[in-house]
């Protein structure tokens, strides 16, 4: 066996903060100014930075840039992990000095790893060495260089989530159930304050955020009847205010992440106004980010938060209502059957000339009918309740670009109406909202097709599998 070559490299394992690079089985890794993009499935992709980015958007349009888009979308990019790493580059040859095995002994302070990588021709030299490596309980692989050093890093993947495992018992009365999902939901949101805090130019933190009070918010209304009503309006009001915080914040946002969206949509000679829109949004957001921002750290704040985290800690101690103590997964087909019929009987009517009202009235009936199956669908013990949140997903994403459009509209003509605008800047708006009202009007001619396919024989059958 012959040393070809060593040398010694110090690594930061790169990743945003749900580690999504390395949960699609991929690592970046950074050594001095060079990235390089590791997948299991294709090709290694490298780039070159003389200073850390931490957008994919901050980096010129490449192959490298699009596959990383694909993994972090909009999020922040960090140094997650540093190690020291010695490489050694071993081969393994015959008695007639021909290259039967490439080796690499890779070294940290903690542990040492081997990878093979087998010759064509030559893998019989391949499994003689395994069996010797397994025999002699050394660690070693072949191939998955990003595994390998992911695994030499000692990093440990963060186990955040937006849709953690509950594992309600089977037995669990209702408002106990309630109560456990919206604490761990609420703890779920504020993971997200630090990143809120001091990494506000990750919109996603406040994202997430924002989708944990809104389930919390959801749940309490789908089961209301498991609080005495003063509790239920209690919890109504204080989660509703920790949401109203945020919302100036959230809008500004979203249309801040449309910006090249927008642009796109204009033609040339229609684009002029839009950097002045931009620029005043830019100016907004910096002014309610640093609102949210004290909001956050205030001495309200924690007491909101306090007050609705004690009431779900001490749901027992208060008083018994007509559905609190019922079982939770009667009670959930029961709400689940109920939801499902309403969809059915608003969708029907849906037609050409409903208004827009009722089709956004659809869209909120879908999305607590989601909700349901979210948090209850393993307590309904069916192996087809995949395919019920997918057949719901469909027209949800039908209807939720319906309404997306129908918001920014509205909001463009507030701005446009909120103040003394130029001529050029009254021209984009103008052209933009008549370009979002076309794209909306072809989601709207879908919605009765997607609906139709939603709500059919199949998925009636479906509901009553699942439900009865």
């Amino acid at each position: 066996m012959n040393s070809e070559s060593s040398q010694a490299e110090h690594l930061l394992i790169v990743d945003d903060f749900v580690n999504h690079i390395i949960r699609s089985g991929c690592l970046l890794v950074r050594q001095g100014e060079t990235y390089q993009l590791y997948s299991e499935e294709a090709e290694t992709l490298e780039f070159s930075s003389k200073k850390p980015f931490h957008f994919a958007a901050d980096i010129a349009e490449s192959e490298f840039r699009q596959r990383l888009r694909s993994l972090i979308s909009v999020r922040k990019l960090d140094a997650v992990q540093e190690f020291d790493l010695q490489r050694q580059f071993l081969t393994l040859r015959n008695t007639d000095d021909k290259a039967v095995l490439k080796m690499e002994l890779l070294t940290t302070l903690n542990r040492q790893i081997l990878l093979l990588k087998p010759v064509r021709g030559y893998e019989k030299a391949l499994k003689q060495i395994t069996m010797q490596l397994i025999a002699m309980k050394a660690e070693s692989c072949e191939g998955n260089l990003p595994q390998v050093l992911l695994t030499l890093s000692d990093y440990q993947i963060s186990n955040y989530s937006l849709r953690p495992q509950l594992n309600l018992p089977q037995d669990i009365l209702a408002r106990d159930a309630v109560a456990e999902i919206s604490l761990t939901m609420l703890s779920v949101a504020r993971q997200n304050e630090m990143g809120i805090l001091h990494h506000c130019e990750d919109t996603e933190y406040l994202h997430d955020y924002r989708v944990c009070l809104r389930k919390v918010r959801s749940l309490v209304s789908l089961l209301k009847g498991v609080f005495p009503q003063a509790v239920f309006l209690e919890l109504k009001k204080r989660l509703g205010l920790l949401a109203g915080k945020t919302n100036k914040l959230r809008d500004l946002d979203v249309y801040l992440l449309k910006q090249d969206d927008y642009q796109a949509r204009l033609p040339d000679n229609l684009r002029d106004g839009l950097p002045a829109m931009f620029s005043d949004f830019s100016l907004q957001q910096k002014r309610a980010r640093r609102a949210v921002k004290t909001w956050l750290q205030s001495e309200a704040y924690a007491s909101e938060m306090n007050a609705i985290t004690g009431i779900f800690r001490d749901v027992g101690t208060l008083p018994e209502t007509e559905l609190s103590h019922q079982s939770l997964q009667t009670l959930i087909k029961k709400k689940s059957r109920k939801c499902f019929r309403k969809i059915g009987e608003m969708g029907v009517l849906i037609a050409p000339e409903t208004e827009d009202e009722e089709v956004h009235e659809l869209r909120k009936e879908c999305k607590k009918f989601r909700y349901l199956l979210d948090f209850f669908g393993p307590l309904l013990q069916h192996d087809k309740v995949p395919e019920m949140a997918a057949r719901l997903r469909k027209l949800q994403n039908t209807l939720g670009k319906f309404n997306d459009y129908s918001v920014q509209q509205d909001a463009l003509m507030q701005y446009l109406e909120a103040g003394k605008r130029g001529d050029d800047l009254a021209k984009s708006i103008g052209a933009l909202i008549l370009i979002l009202a076309q794209a909306q009007q072809l989601q709207r001619e879908k919605v009765e097709l997607r609906f139709a396919d939603f709500y059919s024989p199949e998925t009636k059958a479906l509901a009553d599998q699942l439900f009865q």
